[in-house]
């Protein structure tokens, strides 16, 4: 299912007999679209919850979206070579959101992940003395090299990506048997939305 459908059946089914009379034809695309957000939010973190429980991290590779070429510039300052995150990525623990960054056309070489702060302590390891794979740590939306190799240039980043970052006619990833779960939470969402905004206007119908 593309980005586009799953927004189009949430609204046909808002305009449908079978939807809540209060519910019915009352919310725009983009609004739709940002209570997909949400669930899909909710979804990947599930994902991510069930891939700890059973050790296996390839489930997240079912929602990754891959960048290519993502340039490598030079903070001068801080001596430290950098790039710019290319999308808003779901933050999970451990920064698994970032499923692999690699040199653009040789993923076996991809880059270890290190948290901030750590570069003191991993110099004293007898690996980090050994092995000299590029390692690097995030800050913020951007993502800063340790062991940089400067015969590398355009990067491969694969990202498990908010539903905003995909285009219309994408896919969208949805765990097996769940699609009516995903509907169900966004159409309680959004009643729960024409509760609230009926709640407010009697309030102000009161105080007139």
């Amino acid at each position: 299912m593309t980005k586009e459908q799953a927004v189009e059946l949430t609204i046909d089914y808002l305009a449908g007999g079978s939807c809540p009379a209060d519910l019915r034809g009352k919310f725009h695309p983009e609004i739709i679209s940002k209570y997909w957000e949400m669930v899909y939010n909710e979804i990947l973190y599930g994902v991510n919850a069930n891939a700890i429980d059973y050790r296996d991290f390839g489930q997240l590779d079912s929602y990754v979206k891959a960048y290519k070429n993502v340039a490598v510039q030079y903070d001068a300052d801080r001596d430290e070579h950098y790039s710019l995150l290319p999308a808003l990525v779901v933050q999970l623990p451990k920064n698994r959101g970032i499923r692999s960054i690699s040199p653009s056309q040789d993923q076996k070489l991809k880059f270890w992940y290190s948290d901030n702060n750590t570069d003191d302590v991993y110099s004293e390891l007898e690996v980090g003395k050994i092995i000299k794979r590029v390692r690097y740590y995030v800050e913020n939306n951007k993502v800063y090299y340790r062991n940089y190799d400067h015969n590398i240039t355009g990067l491969l980043f694969k990202l498990v990506v908010p539903f905003s970052e995909f285009s219309d006619t994408e896919n969208i990833a949805i765990p097996a048997q769940q699609n009516a779960q995903v509907f169900n939470m966004i159409v309680n969402l959004l009643r729960q939305k024409v509760s609230e905004k009926n709640t407010n206007d009697n309030q102000t119908k009161t105080q007139v």
